[in-house]
């Protein structure tokens, strides 16, 4: 993935894709297609990407995610994945603009 310019880090069972859009189509295009090589690999190893429990998630300016505003879903290993507002990572709500709004709530709601 980094021939593509694609960041990553992989711990455990888990993997996070981290890549910056200046140009949004090229860039979502590139995504899907370094992502193709890994689905291969993890198949000859019989390993499988689990769509279902994977996200995608555009984090920004207000400025910067206008430009993905219409985008609901991006093709990843040759799979559609839904854009959402809001991920869960390792315990810790994040929202596209980074802050701990919904992770605080949640922390006060389950005290």
């Amino acid at each position: 993935m980094s021939r593509f310019g694609v960041h990553f880090h992989q711990f455990a069972d888990d993997m996070q894709i981290y890549l910056a859009l200046s140009d949004t189509n090229n860039n979502l295009v590139t995504l899907d297609q370094c992502t193709n090589p890994v689905k291969a690999w993890y198949l000859q190893n019989d390993l499988l990407l689990n769509a279902n429990k994977s996200e995608v998630m555009f984090v920004g300016t207000t400025k910067s995610l206008e430009s993905v505003k219409n985008v609901t879903s991006v093709n990843v290993a040759g799979t559609s994945l839904p854009v959402t507002k809001k991920i869960k990572l390792l315990g810790v709500i994040l929202d596209s603009r980074l802050n701990l709004d919904s992770h605080v709530r949640t922390v006060c709601r389950s005290c």
